[in-house]
């Protein structure tokens, strides 16, 4: 298992947000996102881009520096198009009536996706674009389970997992004497 990236996170935050915001046109009535899916589609068409421009070894100097240029200018279009759409997006969402619990809930999860999105845009901006080296509490595993944290288990054939740790402890008769969630607790 490959674990998630800032932009893998960044295009399911994207895909969760274009979703959302057609579906609350939808219920409003409200135009602009009738091409949701070729929007989303030239995000993905980004994304790919600046996905492949990332898994490239080269040995000669000057093909490392032009791939690094390609890679930043692919990083730099796909974070401009999000941002354009994210903006977008807020501006749909300051012009929709609000009416009733059902848009109000999916106001709600677009808010909480975008939070995401700007989230790791700012990252992207930080790792390829100003070369920082992001600090692992800054990290995001997963933005549908945010409690999901990188555990090193060390086990042959699986390089990393993801998930969360749980204490359990058992007596001879397999009743649960104790549990604890240990959370912010990894081997990195």
């Amino acid at each position: 298992m490959h674990y998630p990236t800032d932009i893998n996170l960044l295009l399911d935050a994207m895909r969760k947000i274009i979703i959302f915001v057609f579906r609350l046109c939808e219920l409003t009535g409200l135009s602009g996102w009738r091409q949701h899916l070729h929007i989303f589609k030239k995000v993905k068409k980004l994304y790919r881009r600046a996905q492949e421009s990332t898994n490239s070894y080269r040995r000669s100097k000057k093909k490392k520096e032009r791939k690094g240029k390609e890679m930043k200018e692919a990083h730099k279009k796909y974070v401009s198009e999000c941002t354009k759409i994210i903006k977008q997006v807020k501006e749909t969402i300051e012009s929709t009536p609000v009416f009733g619990m059902k848009i109000i809930a999916i106001i709600y999860e677009i808010k909480r996706y975008i939070l995401h999105g700007e989230r790791q845009i700012e990252q992207i901006i930080r790792r390829v674009l100003d070369g920082e080296k992001i600090p692992h509490e800054e990290k995001v595993f997963s933005i549908f389970e945010e409690h999901t944290e990188w555990i090193s288990k060390g086990k042959a054939g699986v390089p990393q997992e993801l998930g969360l740790n749980v204490c359990v402890i058992e007596d001879q008769y397999k009743f649960i004497l104790y549990h604890e969630v240990m959370e912010k607790i990894t081997d990195v």
